[in-house]
């Protein structure tokens, strides 16, 4: 069939259809739900410039800052604007992390009443060096190999000169600072025991063990327990969402679970140097005092798992419970019962202790760690049945993110054919295509040099040098060989 004919052939299906595509994408552009996916992936095309899908470019960044301006009195946009690192990053996390806590710093001048503000700070320093230390106190809670490999471990990082910050000087100012920000957050959350537990972080570390046990003691007796690490997770919501528009549940998932915990672990290292202290106690004749200071570690351990705004706090708590349980009445530890893993090695310490607590007649602080092992139990299995049923579990997140990754790819395609039908569309309308003439060398060397950088612009998109001159040259040069086509195409369909 000749070319010719196909023109006098009828079009209005094939009209249709293209209204029907165009007019759906238009549709999904206008609804609210949607129109952040098209938005998104217009930008991935290339057409709205940087995609909002990645707004933590540094080009993204500067925007986040420049949006955060505008709004000097909202804590929020400032807490995660704060966040924002410009410069050259930095070598190592340590690094990192102490500049975010020089940057939260200077935000307590202006917002001094939030609480969230001085828990990142203590977050931050946790991760910049504060370390509670005490290897010595945490070692007699573990059998002599585990010692050993510990020791090995501890050796291998003070050769890379991780482990603790650079001088001593240096880690006197940081538990300085820390300590300010802990007392400050007392002060403004009274009845948080997050706050009291890192004090006995500083405490530990600088061998005030009253000071770190009475802190301890405080913690236990608060009524809840809150982190405050979800609230960088909800103000980097709000400062995106202000810059950029709504990005998607994915997105918003993936920021939650950036956020990282370095605290935790001194939650860990605390609970062992104060139960290490009442083994001390116990192997002294000090029975009361010992379980005095097991219970006051339990009970937070017990606040944790009830309260932390993450499962990973949960879980946390919950092993700071068991931690308390270790030796019970100074017994040595034998090699042989620490080979058993999970819930037996759980099972069998409960056993050891229980039976500890009521040789001593205290029946009470039996019932309480029984009742904890219990809920422990609870809290575990609530987590498997999670990982199957809940909309987060791993399957099922996955599975979404294949469906979102399916639909994003479709949704592209069909709005680049689209394009490209509406171009070619305009092509065939021309009289030299309508006659079924070959095309004009130029126009054949033109429709080359827009094929050509194609790959290109792709490779600056997807590889991060979207801000390089490879991906500005390839967009520049697309644009220009595409007016000359224009113009060549307009000239020959005028018979010029």
């Amino acid at each position: 069939m000749k070319i010719k004919q196909l023109f006098v052939m009828r079009r209005t299906p094939n009209r249709l259809l293209f209204v029907a595509a165009v007019g759906l994408c238009l549709l999904l552009a206008m609804l609210p739900d949607t129109r952040y996916i098209v938005r998104g992936q217009g930008s991935h095309l290339g057409f709205y410039g940087q995609t909002a899908f990645d707004p933590w470019q540094k080009g993204q960044r500067e925007k986040n800052i420049q949006e955060a301006s505008k709004h000097p009195d909202d804590f929020q946009m400032q807490f995660a604007a704060a966040l924002q690192h410009l410069e050259k990053p930095a070598p190592d996390y340590m690094s990192i992390s102490r500049k975010s806590a020089e940057r939260l710093w200077t935000l307590r001048t202006r917002f001094p009443n939030e609480p969230a503000l001085y828990a990142a700070m203590i977050r931050y320093l946790t991760g910049s060096g504060v370390r509670t230390g005490r290897e010595a106190e945490q070692d007699l809670l573990v059998t002599p190999t585990v010692r050993a490999e510990s020791a090995a471990v501890r050796a291998k990082l003070a050769r890379k000169k991780q482990a603790v910050p650079d001088s001593d000087r240096d880690r006197a100012y940081l538990n300085k600072w820390y300590a300010e920000a802990a007392d400050q957050g007392a002060l403004l959350d009274p009845q948080n025991g997050f706050f009291p537990m890192m004090q006995a972080v500083t405490f530990f570390a600088t061998n005030k063990d009253a000071d770190g046990l009475a802190a301890l003691r405080s913690a236990a007796q608060k009524s809840h327990w809150n982190d405050y690490a979800s609230e960088e997770a909800r103000a980097s919501d709000k400062l995106i969402q202000a810059t950029h528009g709504e990005t998607g549940m994915l997105a918003r998932t993936s920021r939650y679970a950036a956020i990282l915990y370095p605290h935790l672990a001194q939650y860990r290292a605390t609970a062992r140097v104060a139960t290490a202290l009442a083994v001390r106690k116990e192997l002294a004749g000090d029975v009361d005092g010992g379980m005095a200071i097991r219970r006051d570690v339990a009970r937070c351990g017990a606040l944790m798992r009830a309260e932390s705004s993450s499962y990973l706090g949960s879980l946390v708590g919950m092993a700071i419970t068991q931690v308390a349980m270790t030796r019970p009445g100074g017994t040595e530890l034998s090699e042989s019962p620490e080979k058993a893993q999970g819930n037996d090695k759980a099972r069998l310490q409960l056993e050891r202790f229980l039976t500890y607590s009521n040789q001593i007649g205290r029946s009470d602080d039996a019932a309480f760690f029984q009742a904890e092992g219990i809920a422990r139990d609870n809290a575990r299995a609530v987590h498997r049945a999670a990982e199957v049923d809940y909309v987060f579990s791993i399957p099922r997140l996955t599975r979404m993110m294949a469906l979102w990754s399916g639909g994003s790819a479709l949704l592209s395609n069909a709005i680049m054919v689209l394009v490209l039908g509406g171009i070619a569309f305009g092509l065939a309308r021309t009289l030299r295509i309508r006659t079924g003439e070959r095309l004009h060398p130029a126009v054949r060397w033109g429709l080359a040099a827009v094929v050509v950088p194609i790959p290109f612009a792709f490779l600056g998109l997807f590889c991060g040098i979207e801000e390089g001159p490879l991906y500005g040259f390839a967009t520049v040069f697309s644009a220009v060989t595409v007016f000359v086509l224009f113009v060549l195409l307009r000239g020959k369909q005028r018979g010029r």
